[in-house]
């Protein structure tokens, strides 16, 4: 998008005990074009054996994202982009959503069968579970689906359209839905039970009943953007007995592509989760099935519970995203690493609480501090933890000024585990952590860093106050660098239990300030010059 290069010449330089570095050459090109001659290529309309496209990028940063273009034989163009920084790592996949190529028209519907039978699909809801008339149901030999056809557009599939409740019962065969652009309304149970692996619900669909999901095995939902940026309103699960998030026990969900916002609803009335089960995607990870999660650009909030118990091992925050809920990643243990973007602006409780894989967290730089709620010890329990304590982190970046908050109220944590980056693993001698504190930074927390295991930390010129105990219990810390002339004020006993702190460098001009400064003065014997 930027003209960055992507293809030619580069300078690669190797290291002994790191991934390569790669600069693209100015010569390089900043586009490239496949061309599948005047026939094309034929794209498969089966959503279980799509046409895939791969593409290998240098890796590397491009700041304004990038753009791809699929043009058909009628000159038809598709396009799918990111106009926002991507970080492209190398041997890793960065998964972008599905284009679609084929619709049914507004007065028809299109399903397949899982298995090679031609017979008509009985509908559960009765001869006709739509608000128009069927005036033709036939299997397309052509292109392998059956076709509905209507007497007007349809905009409603009514409730036990497709359900099935037998294993012997023939909407177990369904293997998969293609709903015309204009539907508006899903109601409640219509796909229960249903043999349907993945959904695409297009983006007038407004409104999905309750239970629609329950016995299914999906594997893949999408969610399409919204013409006009409305939000789809789902009705929560009821069918376990508790309240539960619509793909609750889904653990067979590795694609979500969802591409606005989805809130629910209970008996027509705003429905706000509040513990794992209930998240919009949440689901148990029992089965170890990883997901795959793509978040578009009408999605302005990860809700509370949302990816709750997913099998997530990475997945990108939009920049635009202004607010992450409580328990939004509550107990994805395969997480391993996550960016804050500096347009977030709070994090709820609980947001991270047994990412117990998570070795990677930055946050991005801002001006305006984050408000970062603590951790519960999951599902608003009893015991306070910091917000990242189960997490084994290698990587943190700290880009902006915290605002620790319980709720809505300003929070101070008493005890060494609650700090913000406060390390479950401090005893850990395998784990080792580089800490990055960016110059946005005015204040270190108390006990913000207690019990990580940096061996070296740098505080930059910006940061003005340093409370009581921030980095007690680092047991591996040798060295700290002050960047300000002038002292920071210093909280009692920071340093308290760092066994192998024994420098810590200061402006040459300042040694004798920060001696003398108030609690400096207990690491007088440790500062020194630089």
């Amino acid at each position: 998008l930027g003209g960055e290069k992507i293809a030619g010449p580069a300078t690669i330089i190797a290291h002994s005990d790191a991934a390569p570095e790669i600069t693209m050459s100015s010569e390089g090109v900043s586009e490239v074009t496949l061309n599948c001659g005047n026939d094309g290529k034929v794209i498969s309309n089966d959503v279980n054996t799509p046409t895939e496209f791969w593409f290998a990028l240098p890796p590397t940063t491009f700041e304004q994202g990038v753009r791809i273009e699929v043009v058909d034989v009628e000159g038809t163009t598709y396009v799918k982009k990111t106009d926002k920084k991507i970080v492209v790592e190398r041997n890793k996949i960065k998964p972008m959503a599905a284009i679609k190529f084929a619709y049914p028209t507004d007065n028809q519907l299109w399903y397949t069968r899982h298995s090679d039978s031609h017979e008509l699909l009985e509908f559960y809801g009765g001869d006709n579970p739509f608000d128009a008339t069927i005036t033709d149901h036939r299997y397309d030999e052509d292109n392998k689906l059956f076709v509905i056809e209507f007497d007007k557009p349809l905009t409603v599939i009514k409730e036990t359209a497709f359900k099935s409740m037998g294993l012997s019962d023939k909407s177990k065969d369904v293997a998969f839905v293609y709903l015309p652009e204009k539907l508006t309304t899903i109601e409640e149970e219509a796909f229960r039970g249903s043999g349907i692996r993945n959904f695409v619900f297009p983006g007038n669909v407004n409104y999905i009943g309750v239970d629609n999901f329950v016995f299914c095995r999906i594997e893949s939902a999408t969610f399409c953007p919204s013409q006009t940026n409305t939000p789809l309103e789902m009705a929560i699960t009821s069918s376990w007995g508790d309240d539960s998030g619509p793909f609750y026990q889904q653990a067979s969900l590795t694609n979500i592509y969802v591409n606005r916002n989805i809130f629910l609803t209970k008996g027509g009335e705003l429905f706000t989760p509040d513990n794992t089960n209930e998240g919009i995607f949440s689901g148990t990870s029992s089965y170890g099935r990883v997901s795959t999660v793509v978040i578009g650009e009408q999605v302005s909030e990860i809700s509370p519970y949302m990816f709750g118990w997913r099998d997530i091992v990475e997945i990108e925050i939009p920049a635009h995203i202004t607010k992450i809920g409580n328990g939004a990643f509550e107990r994805c243990g395969k997480l391993t690493s996550i960016t804050i973007p500096k347009a977030v602006k709070s994090i709820g409780v609980d947001a991270f609480y047994n990412t117990e894989s998570l070795h990677t967290v930055i946050i991005e730089d801002s001006n305006e501090p984050l408000q970062l709620g603590i951790s519960y010890g999951g599902e608003l329990g009893t015991i306070q933890r910091g917000a990242f304590y189960f997490s084994p982190l290698k990587n943190i970046h700290l880009g902006r000024d915290i605002d620790y908050r319980d709720g809505d109220e300003p929070f101070e944590p008493d005890t060494w585990d609650e700090g913000v980056f406060a390390c479950k693993n401090y005893d850990n001698e395998e784990l080792q952590t580089t800490l990055t504190i960016s110059s946005n930074v005015t204040k270190i927390l108390k006990w913000m860093f207690s019990g990580a295991r940096m061996e070296k930390v740098t505080i930059p010129a910006s940061v003005k106050t340093i409370e009581e105990r921030a980095f007690e219990y680092c047991y591996v810390l040798k060295e700290v660098k002050c960047e300000s002339a002038t002292p920071a004020t210093l909280g009692t006993k920071v340093f308290n239990d760092c066994d192998e702190l024994t420098k810590i460098y200061v402006p040459a001009s300042s040694v004798t300030s920060y001696k003398n400064a108030e609690n400096w003065s207990d690491y007088a014997d440790y500062i020194m010059g630089y």
